[in-house]
């Protein structure tokens, strides 16, 4: 509900605040990019029921309807909408300028002063997005805000305070919301430590969760095995385990965007709600960057790598010859199914510069944690998809068993089998450059609605009744960055099994690296190296968990401190939460012996080997 903003007569209403969101989904992942949360009319070719919310005016007179919203297409504007005020239907068709995000003129009208009713109406149920909307005097023009926004005059509008409110002071605050951050808040919290974990997604489980659902692959230990297991409402049992830990307070919802410093140390970190605006100030001893993208780690100014090393710097036998910028993009996972009746997807010419005459829908997930699935394919029936990407699952199974190095051929791989991440977009891209992130989830957006187009069109009474039964707009990301420790773990440490001093944690799983490049699609990989070693784990030591130059901060996930390389197995989430157990027993003993990580590992790494494995048995 919208209340009148006391600066002039007038009420800004912020899309995620809507009573009703109808069939419009809340998208809050790029908030750094652009800078709200919004709703998105994300139908896959069917239109959605409005989202529907109330405000309020004082004064009766003629009113001015702007908002703040994007035409994801530019050329091809899918995603149009148009608001209705007390069921009167506003003039501008919106979403469909060619702009990216800015405010767009809805129309004007007169309105009595009281209470009325606005809606969301969607046209084409292809992702139409608002942000924000802002009824206003005539002739007031919102301040135009570009990729992101005008943080000052939305606090005015909204009645925010300007400074953090006080959230308290903790033992430890651990930021990221994915199993290794949870990982590391269950371990702090078992050792009788007060933890905020603060997480700006709705529910736990990162790239795991019910949003995302790939299943959780590395090194387990029993609580692990707990932390994984998929529930029937597709929630992980890491969402049990942290509510039922009286000394963990959850902030869901919440996306850290700034810290306070004593120099090398952390004090404080600043989040920002992602529904309510209203920004809170947590204060710790310690922290715990499991964010996945380094995001507490770049604001304190801690030492990160990006991109990947030559093969120079360490001889590692995978990386490249030369250094560059590459890194794993992100993938959308989805499901196809046939409906009960014929199902005409609607015209995409916005995607055929993407997806052109591709026609396969291999790749899809069957359900949550089952991915690498066949599906539907110009030419060829998917029980030969799946005999071939059987055939390469025996390849696997076949070297694993014989315990040696092993890489598919990545030609082979490619063409047999259905990845779910060969679907893939983002790697050259600076995913902290504003506008980034948003775009390459677009990308492929546009990619698979395209390939549904053509799928149907290649064989149009065989797939009449084809659609998507779901298509997340929340993407599974990939790495990003690394945060530097005292050590950096190499390929050749990992093959050579070397003995670290320090090893608190093992970790398993293949080298698994991602390579764009198909000649025809660029939204699909040009191969890839599953590298299996001898299968066997692997050692991480503590000194790989800690920042080397911010006192205070630890790392779990796919950004410790390793060679990108390495980065490709140490990612996978069981392993994260090897890092996250590790981290939060350290935590347990900074506070009780009120010393830094590395003198952890100097001077009490017996005692922190003991509580991990204490906690890896519960």
């Amino acid at each position: 509900m919208g209340t009148e903003s006391q600066r002039f007569h007038g009420v800004l209403l912020e899309a995620e605040q809507f009573d009703s969101y109808g069939g419009w989904v809340l998208d809050s992942c790029f908030e750094t990019d652009m800078g709200s949360a919004y709703l998105m009319a994300h139908g896959l070719g069917r239109v959605v029921e409005d989202a529907e919310s109330v405000f309020g005016l004082s004064t009766s007179g003629s009113y001015d309807v702007w908002v703040r919203t994007k035409d994801w297409v530019p050329d091809g504007h899918p995603g149009q909408f148009q608001v209705l005020v007390d069921g009167m239907t506003l003039p501008q068709v919106l979403g469909a300028d060619g702009c990216d995000w800015h405010w767009q003129s809805a129309g004007t009208l007169s309105l009595e002063a009281g209470m009325h009713r606005i809606a969301l109406h969607d046209l084409t149920g292809f992702d139409g997005r608002c942000d924000a909307i802002c009824i206003v005097e005539s002739g007031f023009v919102p301040p135009e805000e570009g990729l992101g926004v005008n943080r000052p005059w939305r606090r005015a509008m909204l009645g925010l305070p300007n400074e953090p409110i006080d959230g308290g002071t903790y033992d430890l605050v651990v930021v990221g919301g994915g199993v290794p951050a949870a990982a590391a808040a269950i371990a702090a919290a078992r050792n009788d430590l007060a933890v905020a974990l603060i997480c700006d997604r709705p529910v736990l489980g990162g790239n795991a969760s019910s949003e995302v659902g790939l299943g959780p692959r590395g090194y387990k230990t029993p609580i692990v095995e707990k932390m994984i297991e998929r529930k029937d409402d597709s929630s992980l049992g890491v969402e049990a385990m942290v509510a039922a830990e009286l000394n963990i307070d959850f902030y869901p919802n919440e996306r850290v965007y700034d810290c306070q410093m004593d120099g090398s140390r952390i004090l404080s970190v600043d989040a920002r709600n992602l529904i309510t605006g209203v920004e809170t100030r947590f204060a710790a001893r310690s922290f715990v960057d499991a964010s996945g993208k380094g995001a507490l780690a770049k604001l304190s100014g801690a030492e990160i790598r990006t991109g990947r090393e030559g093969k120079e710097e360490f001889g590692e036998s995978l990386a490249p010859d030369e250094p560059d910028d590459m890194h794993h993009g992100h993938t959308l996972l989805y499901h196809v199914g046939m409906a009960d009746e014929p199902f005409e997807f609607p015209d995409v010419p916005w995607a055929t510069e993407v997806s052109k005459d591709f026609a396969c829908l291999a790749g899809q997930m069957g359900k949550l944690s089952e991915d690498n699935q066949p599906g539907p394919c110009k030419g060829e029936p998917s029980s030969a998809i799946a005999a071939k990407a059987a055939n390469v699952k025996a390849m696997a199974k076949l070297a694993a068993g014989v315990k040696r190095d092993h890489m598919f051929p990545p030609e082979e791989v490619i063409k047999l089998f259905p990845g779910t991440h060969f679907w893939e977009y983002g790697q050259f891209l600076d995913m902290d450059e504003p506008g980034n992130e948003e775009y390459t989830r677009d990308y492929l957006m546009r990619a698979l609605y395209g390939t549904m187009a053509n799928v149907k069109a290649a064989m149009p009474e065989k797939y009449a009744n084809l659609q998507f039964e779901w298509l997340h707009h929340v993407p599974a990301t990939g790495e990003y960055c690394r945060i530097m420790g005292d050590t950096i773990v190499t390929e050749n440490d990992v093959r050579d099994h070397t003995e670290f001093p320090d090893t608190v944690v093992m970790n398993s799983d293949p080298f698994c690296l991602h390579y764009p490049g198909d000649k025809d699609y660029n939204f699909r990989l040009g191969s890839w190296v599953y590298d299996m070693r001898d299968n066997e784990p692997y050692e991480i030591p503590f000194s790989s968990l800690y920042s080397k130059n911010i006192d205070n901060l630890m790392m779990a996930g796919k950004q410790i401190s390793v060679s990108r390389v390495v980065g490709s197995s140490t990612k996978v989430m069981a392993n994260g939460a090897q890092h996250g157990l590790a981290v939060g027993c350290a935590a347990s003993l900074m506070s009780k012996y009120d010393v830094n990580p590395r003198q952890i590992g100097q001077e009490h790494l017996d005692e922190l080997r003991e509580r991990i494995k204490a906690v890896s048995r519960q």
